[in-house]
């Protein structure tokens, strides 16, 4: 069972010249979803159609332009096939949708994995028991940016540009545990700036962890404070 872990603690810095900052655990391998979608509006998808589509995309670039209010506003679908290396070294697969608006359903060869209600932010979501190593999956997400009383805005003065309007990208772990992507879209690494003055301030370090409870004996999780020569000045480990 996958669990998620925070682990965070307090730094007192000096404020002088710039820092940055890291968290080392094995990285995430991000790769581009961009290139040739299927689309097509409507329920069913129709892999079958010649039309193609580069993210980011809108069906409405047209028909919601010079404050035309009688746009299309429903459901269309993006489709297209994505293939693991089957000498692939990854683990773990995540799916990341950069804006769908404005409600998107994701399945994965005809099933269902998720849905995300919400126009303009980020979000991630693991799809690794529903993909196999060297097999070609079918991966569809349909929109739908119709009206709705439940998911802000309910009315303005602008148009809700249905579509996927920031791109897709598929993360790939080499670990079985590693930084979980799914927290809100985040990186799941966060700094917050504490009890700040001229001279000095605390820095809170903070890293979400997934995988198996059991692994996190196994896990080592180190946080890095660099200055502005790229010269570490503190170091913590965590076990």
């Amino acid at each position: 069972m996958r669990k998620d872990k925070f682990i965070n603690f307090k730094l007192p810095a000096l404020i002088s010249g710039i820092l940055i900052l890291s968290s080392n655990i094995n990285a995430i391998t991000v790769q581009s979803l961009n290139r040739n979608w299927f689309f097509n509006k409507g329920y069913e998808s129709q892999t079958q159609w010649k039309e193609t589509v580069d993210l980011p995309h809108t069906w409405n670039a047209s028909d919601a332009m010079f404050g035309n209010t009688n746009y299309y506003r429903g459901m269309a679908n993006y489709s297209k096939f994505i293939t693991i290396p089957a000498d692939s070294d990854h683990k773990r697969f995540f799916l990341k949708i950069n804006a769908a608006q404005t409600v998107a359903d994701i399945y994965i060869d005809n099933h269902f994995v998720a849905q995300h209600k919400g126009g303009y932010t980020a979000f991630t979501i693991e799809i690794t028991d529903f993909v196999s190593k060297g097999k070609k999956h079918k991966l569809d997400i349909r929109v739908n940016n119709s009206q709705t009383m439940e998911i802000a805005p309910v009315c303005g003065d602008f148009n809700i540009w249905g579509g996927l309007n920031r791109g897709v990208e598929l993360l790939m772990s080499n670990d079985e545990i590693c930084i979980d992507p799914t927290f809100y879209g985040s990186s799941g690494v966060f700094f917050t700036q504490k009890n700040v003055t001229e001279k000095s301030a605390t820095l809170e370090m903070k890293a979400l962890i997934s995988g198996n409870e059991e692994l996190y004996k196994e896990c080592t999780v180190e946080f890095s404070l660099y200055d502005a020569k790229n010269k570490i000045i503190f170091l913590k480990k965590f076990l």
